[in-house]
């Protein structure tokens, strides 16, 4: 499976997650899951510091999404 593909999935198990009908807590526990996926499949420090382009500009937003989920900060 490549990357892309991996992106979007996890992408599309985010936007599932956030129309669950589910304590904030359960949907927490969920994102720091897909933190793990995208840390594992992702180098997300080296993302931060590498020149933007489209691949890390979507990664890190959807990291920053499942931060802000988790009451979390960069």
């Amino acid at each position: 499976m490549d990357k892309q593909q991996r992106f979007n999935e996890i992408k599309q198990a985010y936007e599932d997650i956030e129309l669950m009908e589910i304590s904030q807590g359960k949907k927490e526990k969920y994102y720091e899951a897909l933190m793990d996926e995208l840390k594992s499949e992702f180098d997300i420090s080296m993302m931060k510091k590498a020149k933007p382009n489209e691949e890390n500009k979507a990664v890190l937003a959807l990291y920053r999404k499942l931060l802000i989920g988790r009451g979390l900060d960069l």
